[in-house]
């Protein structure tokens, strides 16, 4: 049986404006950044070295 997946979820009500305005950026151009790294990936344009990645996850 797989294990339930999690989420985390941070209420953010007493931020000021700007820094709402910050993080709304910062999360568009990470989900377009994700997207794009997908898209990479997926078409085989880019390659993904597991062995590098298990190594700095370790970390």
């Amino acid at each position: 049986m797989p294990k339930p997946l999690r989420c985390l979820t941070i209420a953010l009500t007493d931020i000021p404006t700007e820094y709402k305005i910050t993080l709304g950026y910062l999360t568009y151009h990470s989900g377009k950044l994700f997207n794009q790294a997908l898209y990479l990936v997926k078409t085989k344009q880019a390659k993904i070295n597991t062995y590098d990645l298990y190594n700095k996850s370790k970390r």
